[in-house]
């Protein structure tokens, strides 16, 4: 037989088993069973078996209940939760039979001490919880309200005007605006290898190639570095045939060599 009890530590325990059963018949409980010193005995958290330093009583005499006492002194320094097993054992003969009973270590509750604990007992009325409220108004009054309404609008405040009407104010530029601002932009802001304003620049050199200084960058055989050396070449003053009446005109470089001979008409010139 099992039953489960609390233990309060520090403090003598008394409990009382209904009966021990009979050996002769299990189905009923021995009357006034013999108990002796070593009958009962108890673990604390699973440790040994430990006789009590109570013998156990048949109370009230003569029935077949029985008493168990385990002292304050030896459940000191029980921990609140741990389990408690008392083993009841007929050492002395074969009279009644073993039986079991488990007690978990609580904690004392005494009741009356919530009559005179102040800060249990004394709850407060409604009149003192509405002393300590603070009213909703107090929050915020009209005064402070306008405050708060008169920084907010020195915030939103952009050189006198509002900024919604500062926002209302700004006008987008046309197409046409975006137009004349993009052909007007100097093209030798734009001239990184690849771009548009290198090309572009490029592209206005060929549109009018008599515009371009000589020799530039013209190199090998093309029609600029050809006519630079050309040019280089023809240095001195052209000899006519006929100074009265010319028909042809020589020209000559330093060594005398003839480079360019033009033969002359009433009304063209035409290399020859």
């Amino acid at each position: 037989m099992a039953q489960n009890l609390v233990i309060v530590p520090g403090t003598t325990w008394e409990f009382y088993v209904p009966g021990l059963p009979s050996q002769a018949n299990t189905k009923i409980d021995q009357v006034n069973p013999t108990l002796a010193s070593g009958d009962v005995k108890f673990s604390y958290a699973g440790g040994t078996l430990t006789t009590t330093a109570t013998t156990a009583t048949v109370a009230p005499a003569g029935s077949t209940q029985v008493k168990i006492t385990i002292t304050g002194a030896e459940s000191t320094g029980w921990l609140v939760g741990k389990q408690v097993n008392v083993r009841l054992s007929d050492v002395s003969g074969a009279e009644w039979c073993d039986v079991s009973v488990i007690a978990v270590v609580g904690e004392d509750i005494d009741l009356s001490d919530l009559a005179t604990a102040t800060a249990v007992a004394d709850v407060p009325t409604v009149a003192e919880f509405e002393a300590r409220t603070v009213a909703a108004a107090s929050y915020a009054t009209a005064a402070a309200l306008a405050t708060v309404d008169g920084i907010a609008d020195s915030i939103l405040e952009d050189t006198g005007t509002t900024l919604p009407a500062a926002i209302a104010g700004i006008t987008a530029p046309s197409a046409a605006t975006i137009a004349d601002a993009v052909w007007d932009e100097a093209t030798a802001g734009h001239a990184a290898a690849g771009s548009t304003g290198a090309a572009l620049s490029a592209a206005g050199g060929a549109g009018d190639p008599w515009s371009v200084e000589l020799p530039a960058a013209y190199t090998g055989d093309q029609a600029g570095a050809l006519f630079t050396d050309l040019w280089a070449n023809m240095v001195g003053e052209g000899e006519a045939d006929d100074p009265t009446n010319p028909t042809t005109v020589t020209y000559k470089n330093p060594a005398g060599d003839v480079q360019v001979t033009h033969t002359l008409t009433a009304t063209t010139r035409t290399p020859s």
